[in-house]
């Protein structure tokens, strides 16, 4: 070989390295160089996604049972087999050949419901395979009470444990299950355990134990659908016995592994499709002792440009595409009680706009979460260009307009559960009273145009000055609720259209669909609506 030759495929190696390196860079973000979390996100998706039956770990079973809360398990006759470790542990065995699954809910209701699907108050169930993973007693248990030796593993029996991970995992997306990842990359025990089971392949049943669950029990069916849909359907829901025992189920546990407490947001929506970017910080506090990885919610399709510590180093995370579980690795193994920030960048196609409609996919995905019900302060600055009406909850401290672009800063001291906000071209319809917060309608005028002659071909008419039919019974609401329940939380008001079937609610802010803001029907169905949609400012999501 002539010593260019060889020079040249030097610096193409070098060159291959430089840009997937890069690559990588990208897709999981850097940590910090005193990094003490050795546990690796990809390492332990990999070997969950590909996961081996172990030849050298296979026992002959034969009337053996096992139970796990209500569960109880009768191996009839045949294999199980373990499967390979993950991160030097068993967490996952496979059993073929005759087997029972039974369980009865252990309160009232929930055996009605088990009735309502089965016409049954106890199930029992026949199945030829059984798939599980466990973070508990299960492998000392098997291992004291069977005998593992070398053993044939058939083709079929690898099939069928593949066909049983479509349930918990997507390669695309970055995804496994949510409880058996977290155990897994926090390498503790608990009580996880989660079984698979089914006589016929496309009909199986799920029985599983959530140790990050409020309600740890769950028995589920596959949701029904075409044969490539691997969902679960929840048929019942409970509690763990012993929280029965010891009345523990009635303390409402928070099984959250971090609190968020304060948000400062700054996010822009760009040109004429309202492209979006933000830039988001969040204080937190560790619940739980020695975390390696914390996770936070996101819309499925927001990109995470990077990730960085409260001391300015950039952190490692893992966010895949259309999934919105986006962990983050800590820096070091979080202590119970530990108080840290993280900002995070992120972008992605957050609106979608037809013409003059502006569809919002993910109202309250669009910063991250843990935990659907904690509360938090909120500090956020909205960039929106200068031609479109906004609205968001919050008290709004100050506005400007600058090149085009406005400027506005809203604030909420007192904690929420979520926030949102509304963008477009609105008809501005004010309602001032000297005993209530300022209202203020928001319509989408030109929207309704092109709907109004769509229907009006089909003999379908539209209302008139629905700005004010629907600000009318948003006042009359508001009066009625102050009048039975004191004061509302906000201290102004914003009832905005959106291009959806559905109304949603927010402390100062609610979002109704536009075919009520199109024609008032008859009978009261739409006052009732608004009505409704206005009684979440005194029920929050109780209503």
């Amino acid at each position: 070989m002539k010593p260019y030759y060889l020079i040249n495929i030097i610096i193409i190696v070098l060159l291959f390295t430089y840009q997937y390196g890069r690559a990588l860079d990208e897709a999981v973000g850097q940590s910090a160089s005193n990094d003490s979390v050795t546990t690796s996100y990809e390492s332990v998706f990999e070997q969950l996604m590909n996961l081996e039956i172990d030849p050298q770990q296979v026992a002959a079973v034969n009337n053996f049972l096992f139970q796990r809360d209500v569960g109880k398990f009768h191996l009839k006759e045949g294999e199980l087999y373990f499967c390979k470790p993950i991160e030097n542990r068993h967490y996952a065995a496979i059993f073929t050949g005759k087997g029972t699954f039974s369980f009865k809910p252990p309160t009232e209701i929930e055996q009605d419901q088990l009735n309502r699907f089965y016409e049954t108050r106890k199930m029992e169930k026949d199945f030829n395979l059984l798939f599980i993973v466990f973070a508990d007693s299960t492998y000392d248990q098997f291992r004291k009470q069977l005998t593992f030796e070398e053993g044939k593993i058939s083709r079929k029996t690898k099939q069928q444990l593949d066909y049983c991970l479509k349930y918990l995992g997507k390669e695309k997306e970055k995804h496994f299950e949510y409880a058996i990842l977290k155990t897994l990359l926090e390498q503790k025990y608990n009580k996880l355990f989660y079984a698979h089971f089914s006589k016929y392949k496309i009909q199986p049943m799920f029985f599983r134990i959530n140790p990050f669950s409020e309600e740890e029990v769950q028995f589920m069916r596959r949701l029904k659908g075409p044969s490539y849909l691997y969902r679960p359907e929840v048929i019942n829901q409970f509690h763990l016995q012993e929280e029965y025992q010891d009345s523990t189920y009635l303390t409402g546990e928070d099984k959250t592994s971090l609190h968020i407490t304060d948000y400062k947001i700054d996010c822009a929506l760009k040109g004429y499709k309202l492209d979006f970017s933000a830039t988001t910080e969040i204080e937190f506090k560790s619940l739980t002792e020695n975390q390696n990885w914390l996770t936070f919610w996101l819309f499925g399709e927001l990109k995470v440009d990077s990730v960085f510590w409260d001391h300015g180093e950039k952190a490692t995370f893992i966010k895949g595409n259309e999934n919105p579980a986006l962990w983050v690795k800590a820096d070091h193994p979080l202590r119970e009680g530990e108080q840290r920030k993280l900002t995070l960048h992120y972008h992605g196609d957050l609106l979608d706009r037809r013409k003059d409609w502006f569809f919002i996919r993910s109202s309250k995905g669009w910063y991250p979460q843990h935990g659907q019900r904690q509360r938090a302060r909120f500090d956020i600055t909205y960039h929106i260009p200068e031609e479109f009406q906004f609205a968001s909850i919050g008290e709004k401290i100050f506005s400007k307009t600058e090149d085009g672009v406005i400027t506005s800063r809203w604030k909420i001291d007192k904690p929420v559960r979520n926030i949102s906000f509304n963008i477009g071209f609105f008809k501005e319809f004010k309602i001032e009273s000297d005993s209530l917060p300022p209202i203020t309608i928001y319509m989408a005028e030109t929207g309704h145009l092109e709907i109004a002659h769509s229907l009006a071909r089909l003999g379908v008419g539209s209302g008139k000055n629905m700005e004010k039919q629907v600000g009318e019974d948003v006042l009359n609401s508001i009066r009625f609720f102050r009048r039975k329940f004191g004061e509302p939380s906000a201290d102004q008001f914003y009832a905005t259209e959106i291009p959806y079937t559905h109304g949603e609610a927010f402390p100062g802010l609610i979002h109704l669909p536009w075919i009520t803001f199109h024609r008032t029907t008859e009978g009261g169905y739409d006052a009732t609506f608004r009505a409704h949609e206005v009684a979440h400012q005194w029920w929050g999501i109780g209503v």
